[in-house]
């Protein structure tokens, strides 16, 4: 009898814990991981104040790698642009595309900073352009989707990085 109960409660018990389950087996996506490619970052457009809105462009050249073991649709990014610590911009990239399961895809990031925003900031973006040692930390939020299921990141840094 008490072979009995002891089979029943291992019994019981198992399954307890496959109620569990789904949680565990549920794939953990893990954020995608980007890259600045320093070397390509280009003046696409610059509009002095007194001839235009005072507004430069840059395309930044990333690269996006999927760590994950599933295939992954980058759904959209939000996000705040620091240069040498100064804010520059808050923007969004919402042209999504597919990330295979660990590879990596380029992604070119359009970036229209106000040069009129303070001197600072103004300096520091035209430094990009002289070629100084610049820092460029991007700051945001990641949306991926899989299998129709959004899931967003939190809000952390996407990329650092030193170029010159």
């Amino acid at each position: 009898m008490k072979r009995i109960k002891l089979l029943l409660l291992a019994f019981l018990l198992s399954l307890s814990l496959t109620a569990c389950i789904p949680s565990f087996i549920q794939p953990i996506v893990r954020p995608p991981i980007f890259s600045i490619q320093a070397q390509g970052i280009s003046v696409v457009d610059i509009q002095p104040p007194l001839l235009g809105n005072g507004n430069l462009v840059l395309l930044v050249p990333m690269s996006v790698y999927n760590p994950n073991n599933v295939d992954l649709y980058l759904d959209r990014i939000d996000f705040d642009l620091f240069v040498n610590s100064h804010f520059a911009i808050n923007s969004s990239f919402a042209n999504g595309f597919k990330l295979v399961a660990g590879g990596s895809a380029p992604m070119q990031l359009y970036v229209t900073i106000p040069v009129l925003q303070g001197i600072d900031l103004a300096t520091d973006v035209f430094g990009i352009i002289e070629g100084r040692t610049t820092t460029v930390r991007v700051d945001g939020s990641v949306q991926v989707r899989l299998l129709d299921n959004l899931r967003v990141f939190a809000r952390t840094t996407l990329i650092s990085a030193r170029i010159n």
